[in-house]
């Protein structure tokens, strides 16, 4: 296997590969006019990118690029944050971060997102801003096109048995707790032990804990999902919506239950319970 450590703008990153799925970008057009697609679409972009003040050095920012591919993708966006004294304290947190709000940012606007995280050596170019390739990049697209299906934006195992030994991906403290608490918090797995990231339960962290816009964010994504099973023209893809229904309902169902679990459950949890109840999807 090449060393492509030693190849020149070669760096190790945590390389995030990000598919806009066509359905929601074409219902997000539709529903703007002529005028408003290119800005509404350029925010979006934007929002995808690192900021400069989150590196030190040499900021490896991210490019956008055109999927080839055939299917349902309208195009996708590699962001390549490098690791070690380039990449900034906590790098493997501060991208997870950044992708919940890319997630959470692009489901406001009507848009779904598939992606895969990898970390592995990728060619940055002499500036940082490409052209990307290499093993990380390679790795990070093959995970999103036959593995995650769903719009989800999944990790790979090897990033989490990284985590366990590598200092350069920890937290300023270099606490191993205080990042698998912050990971374990924004992650779950599904039944083949898929990591992804579980952006409705981070949701409400990503709301500063208000409660009253925790529910408006999951009422327009039971408004999403619902316009999306309804409507087989827009969508394109039925078992997508299903599988977010699934997921929608999982999330409503666990703050329920975790709620009835608690010892201490007062009027407030029991509220709490009943504004959640009504925004599951039937």
């Amino acid at each position: 296997m090449p060393d492509f450590m030693n190849e020149l703008h070669h760096k190790e990153c945590i390389v995030s590969y990000l598919a806009v799925l066509d359905p929601g970008l074409g219902r997000h057009i539709n529903d703007c006019i002529a005028d408003d697609v290119s800005e509404k679409l350029g925010i979006l972009h934007n929002f995808m990118r690192l900021d400069d003040d989150e590196t030190t050095g040499e900021p490896c920012e991210p490019g956008q690029i055109v999927d080839p591919s055939p299917g349902n993708v309208a195009g996708s966006v590699v962001r390549a944050r490098p690791i070690g004294t380039q990449g900034g304290s906590a790098p493997l947190v501060r991208e997870l971060i950044d992708l919940l709000h890319i997630q959470l940012q692009c489901l406001t606007n009507d848009v779904t997102v598939r992606g895969a995280v990898a970390v592995d050596v990728l060619h940055v170019g002499p500036s940082g801003e490409g052209p990307f390739f290499g093993p990380a990049l390679s790795r990070a697209r093959e995970m999103e096109r036959n593995q995650v299906i769903f719009p989800r934006i999944a990790v790979e195992e090897e990033v989490f048995r990284r985590l366990r030994s590598d200092e350069s991906l920890w937290t300023e403290d270099n606490v191993l707790r205080n990042e698998m608490d912050i990971i374990d918090c924004m992650t779950t797995a599904d039944e083949a032990g898929l990591h992804y990231i579980d952006y409705l339960s981070a949701g409400l962290g990503y709301v500063d804990y208000d409660f009253a816009r925790y529910t408006e964010l999951l009422g327009h994504h039971k408004h999403f999902v619902e316009t999306g099973l309804a409507d087989t023209s827009l969508s394109g893809d039925p078992e997508m919506y299903l599988w977010l229904k699934n997921y929608h309902d999982a999330r409503i169902d666990d703050d329920i239950s975790r709620s009835d679990r608690d010892s201490f459950v007062d009027e407030s949890g029991r509220a709490m319970a009943s504004a959640l109840a009504p925004l599951r999807i039937t």
